[in-house]
């Protein structure tokens, strides 16, 4: 709903055209116009979202059944036997004549928290994907392993948006460390403004949750309003964006070609997106985006976040207002 939000907000604070941005946007007239009627009757609450639940279902299990199927999970465990669905089912069946399937026994059961969670074993088909409304409402963050000639091991820090993908930083190190991590954000925010949200995994530049605490990164976002988000612990998968950006060119470049180091880059860091362009390096530049075109246009420098959803080409973006940072 943030884009939702951000153009009821440019047509009431604003004074846009609402049929001017539902054309120039991918939202439909009548529902921008739903949103307004919303906004005008309960404020910026009533343009969140709302949940999707029915009121009523009819084909839901009764009370009864519920019931029993809870007092045999007490009964089996109690005992030391197996009480898995399909062995609550089996006893259901003596009772009832009409059981629901074990998958309803099993939704029960995890309704009421009597299952063990192993997100390990989850199928793929299971795994929901996303991807931000607007450019700068979310950034992705990850760093990866690169080694050169010479069998020296670097680590490359890339910044990527999560809306475009476009490639907002690309900074090579001997290793990554917080005060890295921090300067490499600040860079990118610097030319590209700041974002909403700040997705990484749970590396120690990225997170102190493992120690209690919070890394210097944690702190500047929190300082500047931005959420910080960490992806699940063995679930890469999370800040898939971020690693489908170096895969190309790993994939294409480790098996043949490896990067020679840089004589003018210092030991501690080289700007990888720029030292790709020297003679010194073989592979394949890091900083072509491997799907998606850019759509931030030529740096477009932001002074404060409340701008910071205007960072789009300007042919679709020049005619939206500036939002306060209350509205945000």
């Amino acid at each position: 709903m943030e884009l939702g939000r951000f153009l009821v907000e440019a047509v009431v604070l604003g004074g846009q055209s609402p049929n001017q941005l539902a054309r120039t946007h991918p939202i439909s007239r009548s529902w921008l116009f739903r949103l307004l009627a919303r906004y005008k009757q309960g404020g910026p609450a009533a343009i969140e979202p709302r949940s999707h639940r029915p009121k009523a279902c009819p084909h839901q299990i009764s009370p009864v059944l519920e019931a029993a199927i809870l007092e045999l999970r007490r009964e089996l465990s109690t005992a030391g036997f197996d009480a898995g669905p399909q062995t609550i089912l089996h006893h259901l069946a003596e009772r009832f004549q009409t059981v629901p399937s074990r998958t309803t026994v099993w939704r029960v059961l995890h309704r009421h928290r009597l299952i063990t969670e192993q997100p390990h074993k989850r199928p793929k088909s299971s795994f929901i994907t996303f991807v931000a409304e607007l450019p700068n409402q979310m950034w992705q963050a990850d760093s990866t392993h690169w080694l050169l000639a010479d069998g020296s091991d670097v680590e490359i820090l890339n910044l990527v948006d999560d809306h475009s993908r476009f490639c907002l930083a690309s900074t090579a190190f001997r290793t990554v460390k917080a005060a890295d991590a921090l300067q490499t954000f600040f860079s990118a925010a610097e030319s590209f403004g700041y974002p909403a949200k700040f997705l990484s995994d749970n590396a120690a530049v990225f997170s102190g949750k493992s120690r209690r605490g919070r890394v210097a990164l944690e702190s500047e976002l929190d300082r500047l309003g931005v959420v910080s988000l960490h992806s699940t612990p063995y679930h890469p998968q999370t800040c898939g964006k971020s690693n489908a950006f170096t895969r190309p060119s790993r994939s294409s470049s480790l098996d043949r070609r490896r990067l020679s180091p840089s004589p003018t880059s210092s030991s501690s860091s080289t700007s990888f997106a720029t030292a790709t362009t020297s003679n010194d390096l073989t592979a394949p530049s890091m900083a072509a985006l491997p799907s998606r075109p850019s759509m931030l246009g030529s740096k477009p420098r932001l002074r404060s976040r409340a701008s910071l959803f205007n960072t789009a080409s300007a042919a679709t973006w020049s005619t939206l207002p500036v939002l306060s940072p209350s509205a945000l």
